[in-house]
């Protein structure tokens, strides 16, 4: 894999859900912020997929970018089952904690199920691309 394939494997899962996951944040939850921007739109709170986007799109967003980073750094230099397993649990549990601390988050099982979701997703799309590189250099 050449320098640019790799850029853009990084700049496609880590940087770009990143942003997307800030934007949905700042324009949809700025009374969360503690300088809130007022670029809020007003959206039907009925449909449940726009909820849904609002709501647990930045945690899946933050949850696929974080994890492609580790998968990342694991299947370039590590190649360890054993780390990507560890990348699942840390993500995971970086959302459960929320039911320990209360005062401090909000615990929801749908943010968990995005969370799960993304870290799932960003280890079947990377695991591809990386293999199919490492078997286009082999053949």
């Amino acid at each position: 894999m050449n320098r640019k394939q790799f850029s853009w494997i990084v700049v496609v899962n880590v940087v770009v859900p990143l942003m997307v996951g800030l934007f949905i944040y700042l324009v949809f939850k700025p009374a969360l912020l503690p300088t809130p921007l007022k670029l809020r739109t007003s959206l039907p709170g009925k449909n449940l997929f726009i909820r849904l986007l609002i709501n647990s799109g930045p945690d899946f967003c933050w949850s696929y970018s974080f994890s492609s980073a580790l998968f990342i750094t694991n299947f370039i230099f590590f190649r360890s089952k054993l780390l990507a397993l560890l990348t699942v649990l840390l993500i995971i549990f970086s959302e459960v904690v929320q039911i320990f601390l209360p005062r401090y988050f909000t615990f929801d099982w749908v943010d968990v199920s995005a969370v799960i979701t993304a870290v799932g997703l960003s280890f079947l799309v990377l695991k591809t691309k990386f293999i199919w590189q490492s078997n286009m250099q082999d053949g």
